[in-house]
């Protein structure tokens, strides 16, 4: 199943959301990682619930993060069906054009040091 298919069966909705709201995802995401851990050797059922929702809260963290949400309806199946989605569309990404995926890769995170390397070499090149 393709994003554009989800969006035209009304699965999955364009929207825009907040950086913080994300961030909000992301802390309860972690929060009941944190939970499953403590709770794994004291009941490991509800250690397996609490990680599901944790992986749930990531899921969702991440199709926000790209402009969309899930319908209400069947939430967590359409939160599902659109990581399979996205991950689908990356292979074909990655099967179709390899050399420029990875040379984009290679110059995001080359750039993402440069500044700091760059006012690093400045500073100690006048001592």
């Amino acid at each position: 199943m393709t994003l554009e298919k989800l969006l035209q069966e009304r699965r999955i909705y364009r929207q825009k959301i907040a950086s913080a709201d994300i961030l909000a995802v992301i802390a309860r995401a972690e929060r009941d990682i944190d939970s499953a851990q403590y709770m794994l050797e004291r009941d490991p059922d509800w250690a397996f619930s609490i990680a599901y929702n944790s992986v749930l809260q990531a899921s969702r963290a991440l199709m926000l993060s790209l402009g969309f949400r899930p319908s209400s309806h069947e939430g967590h199946k359409n939160t599902f069906a659109f990581l399979r989605a996205v991950a689908e569309e990356d292979q074909r990404t990655l099967r179709t054009t390899p050399r420029s995926r990875a040379r984009h890769w290679s110059n995001a995170t080359r750039g993402a040091c440069l500044p700091r390397m760059g006012s690093l070499r400045t500073s100690t090149s006048s001592i």
